[in-house]
């Protein structure tokens, strides 16, 4: 079970930090807090990398590691205006990290409805068997909670 008042999981973000932005070295090194605070002080960019949608996954995860839910939720906030027409045409082209970290700070903030729009546009990637865990988590704590 995923306890919200956590941090989300780093795994989440660390792929893609790794590949698109930022020594692996540097990012093992440090701590979730002194790695949210550098994601953080590159805002509004967010070390995204190559695709400048993970910035919703490396500055929500940041914004909710430090405790900064309300600037986490205006920088998710688009995914949730945008979902449905999303869904319509069953194309969701921002990384499933970002998903799992819109899913996760919907919930943290009791945007229930929200949260349930990320799983369905989440389901719309292919999922590896760990953000397919992931996503089932987020699931059942949302029927817990909801």
């Amino acid at each position: 079970m995923i306890n919200l008042h956590d941090p989300p999981p780093r795994r989440w973000i660390e792929s893609t930090l790794a590949q698109h932005c930022v020594v692996p070295q540097i990012v093992d090194e440090l701590t979730d807090t002194e790695l949210a605070r550098r994601l953080v002080a590159v805002h509004p960019h967010f070390h995204y990398g190559t695709n400048a949608s993970n910035r919703f996954a490396h500055g929500g995860w940041a914004y909710l590691t430090l405790g900064l839910d309300g600037d986490a939720w205006q920088l998710l906030a688009i995914i949730e205006r945008t979902g449905p027409r999303l869904l319509k045409m069953k194309n969701f082209p921002v990384p499933t990290a970002a998903a799992l970290i819109f899913i996760y700070a919907a919930m943290r903030l009791g945007k229930f409805d929200a949260a349930r729009l990320g799983l369905q546009l989440a389901r719309l990637h292919r999922l590896t068997h760990t953000e397919r865990d992931d996503l089932d988590t987020l699931e059942a704590c949302l029927q817990a909670v909801a």
